[in-house]
């Protein structure tokens, strides 16, 4: 029987939320917006997937998630052949816990931030204990919460009606109160450290939410003494019965078990995304060298740095090595710092401040490695302080150091932007998924002047004897998979041309909103409900594809009719409290219960979750009586200029070529490969029948990219299309998702309002007109879409009254509009053209 091969994706667990559930996690997206950029979506993603999992009170634990996405997942069925082998592999399965995959350098700080804050003013949590494992990071993460706590806008986004909203922030050298958010490193959860921590939490774990930082150091073996030693009691400290913690959330870019990728993950930003999304730098490594039985020593990590020093000169490149423990750490520094002086022409001692060695600790004086160490420098607990203060300032270019030599496994917390080669000194520095990502994620931050731009990159000069093994690894933690790039290319500049674009700034406005109170008529709409409910599963025999139907029964969350009053009347009085109103006085609880009764079928004792809700919502409409509710205002600002040749490299993979993908290409798109793209390109046409996949004449891509990649049914019949007509337009480009030309928009959902961004698919040249143009499914008229419509219209609206050159006109277009759009564009009928899909969105 072949292996099976899983992605890490195969694995991420989706929590199923209904409309209430999104609403409620939604009144948050005024201050999530303001808390994450743009461009970093994904922070305020994966917020709402733990929200989603928190929010929900039909999974009282991971198990309950876990559970539910086993009997769906047909990739963990064949992993697992048990829901108990399943079981037995997740690490907090009992608590309300879950983990996150965000790539170092995408901003997980702001991720723990923005959901401390919401689970504290939603009121499911008194105080917050954020937990990471050293104090580089405790007093990084401090530094940023205290800003934030501190940024009123964030305040007054948050709902009218928030619990906490005044978060302060400590250490557990203070007595942790109701409100607070406790940032500490892991070695303060012991009760010898002084640390409150113990008698703070003490029997308030139910009321606790605990953040942990670079998770992946709970769940791994440790071996040795000092700082490591902490890392075993980290899990032990979540399960401890003394605080019995319920929301545990675990923050990790490396989230690897030693080979084994975590199962209880919510959401992924990984890697691969980063780099393709120009967020964090792309990473190049050794595959070969001239000479394979010797490497060059320092002098080819000295070439590479010296050529860093040269394409990046607008700052101080770094270099840093890597090795498997302290003492080769300092072994290494001494070397190096010998060949520097030499290279250099300069003494030691000036060779010395431009290279810095970085650990945890220092071994006994009397162990091996301690006698190593105490050889080669004479107060080494001194100098490595010393270092650690280089550190925080070593990208500032009055910093002399330009070589930092460090130990894996020690590096996080380091927000180091300038890193551009990392040398893996040995392979035990480089030998697993979880060191590989690690080590990559110490130089993949973009200084600032770099950011957006191409071919920003830190290179791995890693050792040749060692490089297959590594390649392996590599691909697999960076999910590699076939693909090939889509450019500009030099040979069609003819086809190159402007556009203009607006930047916007936000402006915070407060909405007034008065409304009459709802008359209640005691009247709620309850579906049907049961104690025991049949559900089934479907499994497949992965040998004879035979399908088995699974039939069992689950019991349904529910609640007696005393409780469920006492839940409603709850929440008439809290809402009392805050606005003097007396709802709890006219709707006491024993009037609740009989509403309760009158409203569910007949003789029924309890309520299940649905209906409790319901109920609620019901309840909840007493409260409708509007108010002041801020809200984001995208402003025009500046029109900026902008070029097609500046659209950066994007990529498409064979297998989304068998799905819903199609390329267009010519013999042309080939030669502009190099390497294992071309190769790729070359197998997928000597197959093709087996892709989505068509050549055109060269002529007939009047576009300065190197080929046409479109991704869904829709965007392959408007290019087949267009091919047909090509002729109409004097060049035309496929805008990427996700970068060059990006128009704000936003949409009410619920009671709030989401903000988010739009890419037109395309944009055709005809003369000084430009025509955008978004490609839909027929009769598509969400209320993103009429969003879309109507903000997308008002921005070239603006852009027409500043420039004077080229006028521009966008249109929504679905499959039944193909032809009279064309057509119209042909009778120069094009300005005034609304196709079916507009006029609905518009209606």
């Amino acid at each position: 029987m072949p292996a099976l091969n899983y992605k890490n994706t195969d694995f991420i667990l989706k929590a199923k939320a209904d409309e209430v559930l999104i609403d409620r996690i939604e009144k948050y997206e005024a201050f999530l917006s303001a808390l994450c950029r743009e461009e970093y979506y994904f922070q305020k993603d994966s917020i709402y997937e733990i929200l989603k999992f928190y929010f929900n009170g039909q999974y009282k634990n991971l198990w309950d998630l876990a559970k539910e996405n086993y009997g769906i997942n047909e990739k963990l069925r064949q992993r697992f052949d048990t829901e108990k082998k399943y079981k037995d592999h997740l690490q907090l399965p009992e608590q309300k816990s879950c983990s996150i995959d965000l790539a170092t350098g995408t901003g997980k700080s702001f991720v723990i931030y923005g959901l401390a804050q919401i689970m504290l003013a939603e009121g499911l949590v008194d105080q917050v204990l954020v937990l990471c494992p050293s104090r580089t990071i405790e007093s990084g993460l401090t530094e940023k919460f205290f800003a934030l706590a501190g940024n009123k806008m964030l305040k007054k986004l948050l709902p009218k009606k928030s619990v906490l909203t005044n978060p302060r922030i400590v250490n557990a050298t203070r007595t942790i109160k109701k409100g607070d958010i406790c940032i500490e490193n892991i070695h303060a959860v012991y009760k010898n450290t002084g640390s409150s921590i113990y008698d703070s939490l003490k029997d308030k774990g139910a009321r606790t939410l605990v953040l942990n930082d670079e998770a992946h150091h709970i769940f791994n073996k440790v071996s040795g003494t000092g700082d490591d030693s902490a890392f075993k009691e980290w899990k032990k400290f979540l399960l401890n019965p003394q605080h019995a913690f319920h929301y545990v959330a675990n923050f990790s870019g490396t989230p690897y078990i030693e080979q084994d990728y975590f199962l209880d993950i919510v959401y992924r930003y990984a890697l691969k995304d980063g780099m393709e999304e120009k967020v964090i730098k792309s990473v190049e490594y050794l595959i070969e060298t001239g000479d394979e039985k010797k490497m060059k020593g320092f002098q080819e990590i000295w070439d590479n740095h010296n050529a860093n020093k040269k394409k990046y000169k607008e700052i101080k490149p770094i270099s840093i090595v890597i090795t498997a423990d302290i003492a080769k750490c300092v072994e290494v520094w001494g070397e190096l710092v010998q060949f520097i002086a030499q290279k250099e022409k300069i003494s030691v001692e000036k060779a010395k401040k431009k290279a810095i060695w970085v650990v945890s600790g220092i071994p006994a004086k009397s162990s091996a490695g301690g006698k190593k160490i105490f050889k080669l420098v004479d107060k080494p607990e001194s100098e490595r302080q010393k270092n650690l203060q280089l550190l925080k300032e070593v990208d500032d270019s009055k910093n002399k150091v330009e070589w930092i030599i460090s130990v894996a496994m020690l590096t996080e917390g380091w927000d180091v932007k300038n890193v551009f080669q990392i040398v893996p000194h040995e392979s035990k520095a480089f030998n697993s998924k979880l060191l590989i990502a690690q080590v990559l994620g110490r130089g993949l931050r973009i200084p600032e002047i770099y950011k957006g731009k191409d071919d920003i990159k830190v290179r791995v000069y890693n050792h040749i004897k060692f490089s297959a093994h590594i390649k392996n690894l590599v691909d697999e933690v960076l999910e590699i998979e076939d693909r090939f790039a889509w450019f500009p290319v030099a040979s069609r500049a003819k086809f190159n041309f402007e556009l203009h674009n607006l930047s916007y700034k936000k402006d915070l406005e407060f909405k007034q909103e008065k409304r009459k109170q709802i008359e209640f008529s005691e009247k709620i709409n309850l579906g049907p409900q049961s104690r025991n409910v049949e559900d089934y599963n479907v499994y497949k025999d992965v040998l004879s594809g035979e399908e088995i139907t699974s039939k069992y029964n689950i019991q349904t969350i529910a609640f007696d009719l005393e409780t469920a009053a006492k839940m409603i009347w709850a929440m008439l009085a809290a809402y009392d409290t805050d606005e003097g109103t007396e709802f709890r006085i006219k709707y006491t609880k024993t009037k609740i219960r009989k509403i309760l009764e009158k409203n569910l079928p007949e003789k029924s004792d309890f309520i299940s979750y649905e209906n409790l809700n319901k109920a609620k919502t019901a309840f909840g409409k007493l409260f409708d009586v509007g108010g002041s509710f801020p809200y984001f205002k995208n402003r025009a600002d500046e029109l900026q200029t902008l070029n097609t040749s500046e659209i950066t490299r994007q990529s498409v993979s064979a297998t989304s070529l068998k799905r819903e993908g199609m390329c267009f290409y010519t013999m042309e798109t080939i030669a502009s490969l190099e390497g294992d793209e071309k190769a790729t390109l070359k197998d997928i046409l000597e197959n093709e029948e087996e892709y989505k996949i068509k050549e055109v004449d060269g002529a007939k891509l009047k576009s300065p990219l190197n080929c046409l990649s479109v991704n869904y049914e829709p965007e392959r019949k408007f290019a087949k299309i267009l091919f047909q007509n090509v002729e109409l337009f004097d060049s035309f480009v496929k805008n990427p998702d996700k970068s060059f030309y990006s128009i704000p928009y936003s949409f009410k959902k619920g009671t709030h309002i989401k903000y988010l961004n739009f890419h037109p698919d395309f944009f055709f040249k005809k003369g000084n007109d430009i025509l955008a143009v978004e490609i839909k499914k027929d009769d598509d008229d969400s209320k993103e879409n009429i969003a879309k419509n109507r903000d997308t219209q008002k921005h070239f609206e603006i852009i027409n009254g500043k420039e004077n050159k080229q006028k521009y006109h966008f249109y929504f277009l679905s499959p039944e509009d193909y032809v009279e759009f064309f057509q119209a564009v042909r009778e120069n009928q094009y300005k005034n053209f609304k196709s079916s899909l507009m006029r609905i969105l518009e209606s």
